[in-house]
């Protein structure tokens, strides 16, 4: 697994002293931080290929207008539209208490009625709601299990045991078993 989060995307440039506008990553909140390490992916050749936060102010909905220590012209911003700000994991902000955690993929996630179900694989975000990814099996079939991320159905998140325990409705996981992912 790796130790780096894609935190953003590099838009667009904004102003000739190089700052850029970001949008963040789907599945995360927006995570640039005033002086925080970022680097860029893919490198540059002439470009800076890594920079601190500088400043950070919201643009337009789901975009934010960020300056790096590492960009100052036109020119350089340029070079890093249409890259990725990879921060470090060890970066990314602890959960409030109660909430999914940010990078929780591998946790085990548990039903209180049938037991271990899988490994959470990913979160994946959707407009109405999200969603937990679990590889897993259901009464032996093996595959991926689509759990509605909401509060009625996840009851409890242990982050010491790297677990996710699920009371899901009668009925939801034979779904799955008979060939269709929840």
């Amino acid at each position: 697994m790796s130790a780096w989060v894609k935190a953003a995307c590099i838009i667009k440039t904004k102003h000739l002293q190089g700052e850029l506008v970001v949008r963040k990553v789907d599945r995360f909140p927006f995570l640039l931080s005033e002086g925080m390490q970022v680097y860029f992916v893919p490198p540059t050749l002439r470009g800076p290929r890594e920079g601190h936060v500088v400043s950070v102010s919201p643009a337009r909905e789901g975009e934010w207008t960020v300056s790096f220590d590492t960009v100052d012209d036109i020119a350089s911003a340029e070079e890093l539209v249409g890259s990725w700000c990879l921060i470090a994991k060890s970066d990314v902000p602890e959960p409030s208490e109660g909430a999914l955690p940010l990078l929780c993929e591998g946790w085990r996630v548990v039903d209180t009625k049938r037991g271990e179900l899988g490994a959470l694989s990913a979160i994946i975000e959707q407009p109405a709601q999200s969603l937990l990814s679990v590889e897993g099996s259901v009464e032996g079939r093996l595959g991926e299990i689509l759990i509605p991320a909401v509060d009625e159905f996840i009851c409890q998140i242990d982050t010491a045991d790297r677990c996710i325990t699920v009371q899901l409705p009668e009925g939801l996981l034979d779904l799955a078993a008979e060939g269709g992912t929840l």
